[in-house]
């Protein structure tokens, strides 16, 4: 660059110097110190972007090597939990925050581990589910069928003959049946009315209440007792 520019001024300080002599110096000047001076700056360029890809790397080393050393901190916290008799459960919610950070050791030998422990909490847990259940089921069936037995046997005892029972295991209604025959067979009774004397005690009720597509409210059988027995019936 000094060459430029003193081939620049060579005409003004040096009367010997013509004014061709001093283009050829400056060109020749111009054309050195390019020739110089543009590979040490493209080699600063050069340096520098080498310089940031660096320190990026070093900071991309250092978040991976950060991240490796939390996930291998929850991997040994987890298997310490399964030596110290933690439950499957336990264990289940540390799995879940593992696995929204984890980016390097999803297949480690350690996390294989953790994960047949829970599996296997897990199908233990479902089996004794599954018993309880089934046990649950067992009682309650056994209920129920104490239950029938208990209202067949006073269901029974209320009928006058074997011909009422039998009617009834058909679920017919017949004359003599028991009001509590009927209730059972046909449900809740609607509508009452009755007639009560000295002598006797005469109600008539409906079942099967139905409402028509034009809105009325209409029955299927209408029946009529005395002192609770069944004296008519009629279908509606």
């Amino acid at each position: 660059l000094l060459g430029v520019l003193g081939a620049f001024i060579m005409p003004f300080t040096e009367p010997d110097v013509s004014f061709v002599d001093a283009i050829i110096t400056f060109t020749f000047s111009a054309l050195f110190a390019w020739i110089f001076f543009i590979p040490i700056k493209k080699s600063k360029q050069r340096k520098k972007a080498e310089i940031v890809e660096m320190r990026e790397r070093l900071n991309a080393e250092k978040k991976e090597a950060a991240e490796l050393l939390k996930e291998t901190e929850l991997i040994q916290e987890m298997l310490s939990m399964i030596k110290h008799n933690h439950t499957y459960i336990d264990l289940q919610e540390k799995m879940k925050s593992f696995l929204k950070m984890s980016k390097h050791l999803k297949n480690s030998n350690e996390l294989n581990e953790i994960e047949k422990f829970i599996a296997s909490g897990e199908s233990e847990a479902r089996k004794k589910h599954e018993k309880k259940l089934l046990a649950e089921l067992e009682a309650q069936a056994k209920k129920e069928a104490a239950e029938r037995e208990a209202l067949e046997i006073e269901l029974q005892a209320l009928c006058n003959d074997e011909s009422e029972w039998k009617s009834f295991k058909k679920k017919k209604i017949c004359i003599g049946m028991h009001i509590k025959l009927v209730g059972n067979l046909k449900g809740y009774k609607w509508d009452e009315k009755r007639n009560i004397s000295a002598d006797q005690e005469i109600y008539k009720y409906k079942y099967g209440k139905f409402t028509t597509p034009r809105g009325s409210v209409r029955y299927k059988l209408e029946v009529t007792y005395e002192d609770d027995r069944v004296t008519s019936f009629k279908d509606l």
